[in-house]
C-alpha cells in the first residue's frame, strides 16, 4: 500500500522501486497498522527523495534474533546519496540530517528520522541504518509483533465488510495545500470519496492566493512548504479579511506537543498527523473538529 504511494514518483525519476514479502512471513499481525505505516511511509519518501538513479526496494521478512523471539524485520533499501560515516550515529536526532548541504537540496526539517526510532520505540522495537556515501543506504526496523489469532482474522474481516464510507463531505470544498504531490493525490482521493469538493495548492503562498479568492469550508494546510510555509500562510490568512472563519487544519510528520503547540499559536485549528487516514478526515468532516492522537 505504501509503495503504490510512491511508485509514481520513483518512475519519474527512472528509478525502480519493488516490494517484497516473504512467503514465510505472517500476513496478519497484532499492532499498531497507522503508527507503523506512518514510519514506513516517512522511510520510503526519504530513500525516493535521496535517490536520483538505481532502484528502491521495501522488504518485509521474519527475523530471528538469538535469545529473543521472531520478530518482523522491514527494511527500505536504495542506491542515493548515502550518509556519511560521521553522521550515522546523530542521523536520529531531532533537527541532524545528512549532510551540511542537504537541506539546502532537499528541503526538510531533519525530523522525521527522530520522529520514526520514536514511535519505533514505543513499539517495543529497534530501527537503524548501515549506509555508504555515493551508494546508498539500508534503513532496518525490528519489530515485536505476533500473528493475529484466527478469530481476531475474521472479526476483523467482518467489520471491514460493513463498513462503509459515508459521504460527510458532500457539498464542501476543501483545499489542500502540500508541495508533495504523493501527499496531495492521497488527500484528494480520500477527501473526493468523502463528496468533498478539492482544491490544490502546492506551497503556503498559493494557498493564501486561493482563500482570498474564493471561499473555502476546510484548509488542508502543509507545516513545511518552500516559498512561504503554513504557519505563515495561516497567520497572514487570518490577519486578511474574510480569513478569520476558514477552517485551517495543519497536516505534519512531526506529532510532538511542541509541533501543536507551534500549529495552534500560528492560528490553526486543529491537527492532523500524516500519513492521513479516513478515519481522521471523516472524525473531522463529521465533528468539525480534530480528535486524533499523536
Amino acid at each position: 500500500e505504501v509503495a503504490s504511494l510512491f511508485r509514481a514518483e520513483a518512475s519519474e525519476k527512472g528509478v525502480r522501486l519493488r516490494h517484497t514479502y516473504a512467503m514465510a512471513t505472517p500476513r496478519h499481525l497484532v499492532g499498531d497498522p497507522h503508527r507503523l505505516r506512518q514510519v514506513v511511509t516517512n522511510l520510503l519518501g526519504n530513500a525516493v527523495k535521496f535517490t536520483d538513479e538505481g532502484c528502491i526496494l521495501l522488504s518485509v521478512v521474519t527475523a530471528t534474533v538469538p535469545g529473543m523471539e521472531s520478530r518482523l524485520q522491514i527494511k527500505v533499501t536504495d542506491t542515493g546519496v548515502g550518509i556519511r560515516p560521521e553522521r550515522i550515529e546523530s542521523i536520529f536526532n531531532p533537527y541532524e540530517q545528512a549532510g551540511a548541504g542537504t537541506a539546502q537540496r532537499f528541503g526538510g526539517t531533519g525530523l522525521g528520522l527522530s520522529i520514526c526510532r520514536h514511535l519505533i520505540e514505543l513499539m517495543k522495537g529497534s530501527i537503524h541504518v548501515e549506509s555508504v556515501p555515493g551508494r546508498g543506504s539500508v534503513f532496518t526496523i525490528d519489530l515485536p509483533l505476533i500473528p493475529a489469532s484466527v478469530s481476531a482474522i475474521r472479526n476483523a474481516a467482518k467489520i471491514v465488510a460493513v463498513e462503509d464510507v459515508v459521504h460527510v463531505g458532500e457539498g464542501l470544498r476543501v483545499l489542500v495545500a502540500d508541495d508533495n504531490r504523493v501527499n496531495q493525490a492521497v488527500c484528494k482521493r480520500l477527501l473526493e470519496k468523502l463528496g468533498a469538493a478539492v482544491d490544490v495548492a502546492v506551497n503556503g503562498r498559493e494557498a493564501l492566493s486561493a482563500c482570498l479568492a474564493r471561499r473555502y469550508d476546510l484548509v488542508l494546510m502543509d507545516c513545511m512548504m518552500p516559498e512561504m510555509d503554513g504557519y505563515e500562510a495561516t497567520r497572514l490568512l487570518r490577519q486578511a479579511e474574510g480569513g478569520a472563519g476558514v477552517r485551517v487544519i495543519a497536516l505534519t510528520a512531526d506529532a510532538t506537543s511542541e509541533a501543536r503547540q507551534r500549529c495552534f499559536e500560528a492560528g490553526m485549528d486543529g491537527f492532523l498527523v500524516k500519513p492521513l487516514r479516513m478515519e481522521a478526515l471523516k472524525e473531522l468532516l463529521a465533528n468539525g473538529m480534530v480528535l486524533q492522537a499523536a
